[in-house]
């Protein structure tokens, strides 16, 4: 390894993207850029010197409002079980009208009646 490379302190890293909303991007490359360090370099700090316990409420509230919008193949399989496929046709079609979906109703697979 190039020695201009090599920190004194260095430990073994990954490369490990995140998505962050681009103000919280251009917050971290505007320390970076001041304190001419990466990006990287300023997460690692902010770790380090934050007090975790104290943003579990946070992390927590965040959590919870993920789950409220999570919706899984199966919830909508079960939801209409008993639907007609002239009623997921027209299920199907408002869907259409709206936003990309990743699950069509109309393609959801049927479970056998018992």
């Amino acid at each position: 390894m190039n020695k201009s490379n090599k920190r004194e302190n260095d430990v073994p890293k990954t490369r490990y993207t995140v998505f962050l909303a681009e103000h919280h991007k251009d917050q971290i490359a505007k320390l970076a850029k001041t304190y001419r360090i990466t990006r990287g370099e300023v997460v690692e700090v902010m770790l380090d010197q934050a007090n975790l316990g104290h943003f579990a409420p946070h992390f927590e509230t965040k959590r919870k409002s993920k789950e409220v919008v999570r919706v899984t193949q199966s919830s909508v399989i079960k939801k209409f079980k008993g639907a007609t496929p002239e009623q997921l046709a027209e299920i199907a079609k408002i869907l259409d009208r709206g936003k990309p979906n990743h699950l069509s109703i109309a393609q959801a697979p049927r479970r056998a009646a018992v």
